[in-house]
């Protein structure tokens, strides 16, 4: 359902190794903006395969790049 309704859900989990207090990879960093980004949820959406990170959501996991 792709309204959020049905109880059972499946979380996806990225982990970024890096040592600690060393900046991510500029690269990557701009690559989870991306992911994180309006557009880059809309793709997801576009897929069909997983439902979008609501906004709450994707601006908590933004701030934890900065």
């Amino acid at each position: 359902m792709q309204n959020r309704s049905f109880p059972l859900i499946r979380d996806v989990y990225y982990y970024l190794k890096r040592e600690k207090g060393k900046p991510i990879d500029p690269k990557l960093k701009e690559f989870l903006r991306y992911i994180l980004s309006r557009e880059g949820q809309d793709a997801v959406q576009r897929d069909g395969k997983y439902l979008p990170l609501t906004a709450e959501v994707a601006r908590e996991q933004m701030r934890k790049l900065d």
